[in-house]
């Protein structure tokens, strides 16, 4: 029987170890432009179940801030160098603080000067952040109908993506599941709190659940279904890391249950 806590334990450790590498690398980068560093997401939320933080499947949310609004390469000839050096070093400096580690974690690495500008950017509260470097300004949080609208919004986007998926699938193998995955996966996790969020008194309440909670509310909420996808496509993900990303079945378990997880949730956010 898998010991989920051990693992758990060894991942958290990861973690820790990725997002020191990245304020070490990110620092000797961009030096003085570099205004602040904080993450968000599963990584840095509690984890009370094996479904909150799936190794490879999760990833290690982490937003940068610079000083100044241009570019973050500089010169434009020089950007793919300087973006694999970056790369390269962060590689680096994760292997030199752990040579040994469970799994090197997947990283999101976001620019905040860029994403504040989105129609659809949200900001966070500083309770749901963890704070490496800097001190953020935490924006104004929106109104909660406001959220609700761009959760519904960002819900209907899907449409057009769940469409594709029967035809994107039929032709798959080996690798190629992979490649689905992950184009899935970020769309995946959080269909549900979207659909939570319309009826929830407090949407930014909502984001903040891990996935247990998130289930939880699911099944309190009457939508049993959807909430066994949810854990399912999970422990599926786990699956697929324990089999060292090779078992077909594991890939073709997490296609299953993400697809029909974003089918459900779009049905049933327009129900309401």
């Amino acid at each position: 029987m898998v010991d989920f806590s051990k693992i758990h334990k060894s991942a958290r450790h990861d973690v820790r170890v990725c997002i020191q590498a990245w304020s070490e690398t990110l620092q000797e980068f961009f030096g003085t432009r570099l205004d602040f560093i904080y993450t968000k997401g599963s990584a840095v939320k509690a984890w009370d179940s094996p479904i909150d933080y799936v190794p490879i499947l999760s990833d290690v949310d982490v937003h940068f801030h610079l000083t100044d609004d241009g570019p973050i390469f500089a010169d434009a000839d020089t950007a793919f160098d300087t973006s694999m050096k970056i790369l390269e070093e962060h590689e680096r400096r994760f292997y030199m603080i752990e040579p040994a580690p469970l799994h090197f974690p997947r990283s999101q690495l976001s620019h905040l000067n860029a994403i504040k500008k989105e129609e659809w950017y949200t900001p966070p509260r500083p309770q749901d952040v963890t704070v490496v470097i800097g001190n953020p300004p935490f924006d104004t949080f929106p109104d909660p109908d406001r959220i609700r609208v761009i959760d519904k919004w960002r819900t209907e986007e899907t449409a057009s993506v769940i469409q594709r998926i029967p035809v994107s699938l039929i032709d798959r193998s080996g690798p190629d599941y992979w490649t689905l995955v992950r184009r899935l996966s970020w769309r995946v996790s959080p269909a549900p709190v979207r659909l939570l969020t319309q009826a929830h008194p407090d949407p930014a309440e909502v984001w903040s659940w891990n996935r247990t909670k998130i289930v939880e509310e699911l099944n309190k909420a009457g939508y049993t279904e959807l909430a066994s996808h949810y854990t399912d496509y999970y422990m599926a993900g786990w699956d697929m890391f324990l089999s060292g990303l090779k078992s077909v079945d594991a890939y073709r378990h997490l296609l299953f249950h993400g697809y029909h997880i974003l089918r459900m949730c779009l049905e049933q956010i327009r129900r309401l």
